[in-house]
């Protein structure tokens, strides 16, 4: 112990630490970007995939583009079953799923108020169902079985808009909530291959994310082979598809859609393009925090090789006492090692810092992150410090060893 503190008080003649604060400030600084930047992107992650108050995957309806061909009925605007895997398959897709429409005739009907202004709603109807994982409401009340007569709807949020904004003012009727239109029960009426019957429809929620008048797939299936027509039923009839697209995808999301032709709602592509440019200034963020961090350990590096070439005789003094260089290069070692783990704590505690504040700013907003770092981004810390004190070790090994060589020689 006690020879490694002369070695160091002779190697140490030579100090002079003002020249080595700059790097002492620039690798700080590196650490910590290196860090804000892994820990953003592991927040997003959480924030799109892992957390339910979250933003969550991207859901897209795709279709075929209609032109002149699909109106003269040259061409279809169906998805093949070959299309529809590669849809699947897709790398930004993450799930999927078929619409399935009716293929018997729907009217609905539903009266409102009493007397000389009673109002008569009727209108056909076209029904849908998707997967129930792709419902943005509590599935507790979507089932059916054959032994019922109420089918549960859920509506589009757009089809109450429109009344209330739209069709009731041009007719003096009253505005409705969606609590109040739960109320209202309305009739249902199946009509094809040669059967008719008419149903109680339960509206038991609206959908944001979807803009048809979907029933439970169950009794979408039953009905259309009840009631379907056999020339329809036979048919493919898969004309639209629901995604679930990766946020950090949609770039690759849209790519695709334009390859093969195929339309989406081009304003949810326009707002998930805001994804792909945070992602892009995180990943700005970690190179501008890698770059500083490199020139500070090329700083380091810099001093550390002079303060070598400042102390070649009293190295050459200890060379010849019968000190190996490896026993040199471990002091000047020790001697980052003294540097930098200070500041990788340094670091490490000012990104626990930030996000116990950052996660307490979004909790105001109905965002939730962890209040404590990952362990992704510690390890990311660890990985960049051991592969930078790599390179200092062979370079400063390479210095001793050329002081070393000339003595060795004339020897």
């Amino acid at each position: 112990m006690r020879s490694n503190k002369q070695i160091q008080k002779i190697l140490s003649s030579n100090h002079k630490p003002f020249q080595i604060g700059l790097a002492i400030i620039g690798c700080l600084i590196g650490f910590f970007l290196i860090l804000v930047s892994v820990q953003s992107i592991l927040n997003f992650k959480y924030l799109f995939s892992d957390s339910k108050q979250g933003i969550g995957s991207q859901y897209m309806v795709i279709n075929k583009k209609v032109n002149l061909f699909s109106t003269l009925n040259i061409s279809k605007t169906t998805f093949t079953k070959k299309e529809i895997e590669e849809i699947s398959s897709h790398p930004s897709i993450q799930k999927f799923s078929a619409f399935e429409g009716n293929k018997f005739e729907a009217e609905a009907y539903l009266e409102m108020n009493e007397g000389p202004r009673q109002a008569r709603l009727r209108t056909e109807l076209f029904l849908e169902s998707v997967d129930d994982e792709f419902i943005d409401i509590e599935l507790d009340k979507w089932k059916w079985d054959s032994t019922t007569n109420e089918i549960p709807v859920i509506l589009p949020t757009d089809f109450i808009n429109l009344y209330n904004f739209t069709y009731a003012p041009s007719r003096g009727l009253p505005q409705i909530s969606k609590n109040t239109v739960k109320l209202f029960g309305f009739s249902i009426t199946i009509r094809g291959n040669n059967n008719e019957t008419t149903y109680k429809g339960n509206i038991i929620g609206f959908s944001d994310r979807i803009s048809s008048m979907l029933v439970p797939k169950r009794f979408l299936d039953f009905a259309n082979n009840k009631y379907g027509y056999p020339n329809l039923n036979s048919e493919n009839s898969t004309y639209r598809i629901i995604t679930a697209v990766k946020p950090n995808e949609l770039s690759n999301f849209q790519a695709f859609l334009l390859e093969n032709n195929y339309e989406t709602n081009q304003e949810l592509l326009r707002n998930g393009k805001f994804v792909g440019l945070m992602y892009l200034f995180i990943t700005v963020i970690f190179i501008i925090g890698l770059i500083i961090t490199i020139n500070a350990f090329t700083g380091f590096i810099l001093y550390f090789h002079l303060l070598i070439y400042r102390s070649r005789n009293e190295i050459d003094s200890l060379l010849r006492l019968g000190y190996s260089h490896t026993k040199l290069v471990r002091n000047y070692l020790s001697r980052i090692a003294l540097i930098i783990l200070p500041l990788v704590v340094l670091a490490l505690g000012g990104l626990v810092l930030s996000q116990y504040y950052l996660a307490n700013l979004l909790f105001k907003y109905n965002f939730e992150i962890p209040r404590s770092i990952h362990l992704y981004s510690v390890l990311a810390m660890l990985g960049v410090t051991a592969i930078l004190v790599c390179i200092f070790f062979v370079q400063i090994r390479s210095e001793l060893f050329k002081i070393a060589l000339p003595r060795k020689e004339k020897d």
